[in-house]
């Protein structure tokens, strides 16, 4: 049996590109309103799916899950919600001291919205200057992250785990 990242050849159908395809899984069942499961039991493709029942992935599943992906996109959209610097603001890459790490921010004449990313699987230390920063003012607010960022003059320092994210807002006035 492959499994689902291989691809399949069952002859000249499009159940080939099932498993690379499947259905959104709305209950932690697997079955229910909504699901889109025509092909459900009806040929080889079905026994390489990736839907199985109690998975943890289904949205039933990672609703209550405070660190679940559905979770953390309804976080980013209430952030731009309350942010209109994200959408309306300048965007400039903010440079950093590691290759694995990409950073930016979005910035107007009040505040800015600094976002910092790890992109390996591996946690990271950055360092990165922020020279519009005043250090004597607490002005530093974390959206998203489990780090609070350490500021040393106009210098941030973050440690960063695998993929992980941080948001934060600094207050310019």
């Amino acid at each position: 049996m492959k499994s689902g990242n291989e691809p399949h050849n069952w002859g000249m159908t499009d159940a080939n590109q099932i498993p690379e395809r499947e259905a959104f899984e709305w209950y932690k069942s697997d079955t229910g309103r909504g699901m889109a499961l025509w092909y459900k039991n009806s040929g080889p493709w079905w026994d390489s799916t990736n839907l199985k029942p109690n998975d943890g992935i289904s949205l039933e599943e990672e609703k209550p899950n405070p660190n679940s992906i559905y979770n953390f996109y309804k976080r980013v959209i209430q952030i731009r919600r309350n942010n209109s610097v994200i959408s309306t603001g300048k965007f400039e890459t903010i440079t950093n001291n590691n290759d694995s790490v990409f950073s930016y921010q979005r910035y107007n004449a009040i505040n800015s919205i600094v976002v910092i990313i790890n992109l390996s699987s591996s946690e990271q230390n950055t360092e990165f200057n922020y020279p519009d920063h005043d250090p004597k003012k607490k002005d530093t607010k974390p959206l998203i992250g489990n780090v609070a960022p350490l500021a040393f003059g106009s210098k941030f320092q973050l440690k960063l785990p695998p993929y992980g994210i941080e948001v934060f807002q600094l207050n310019k006035n």
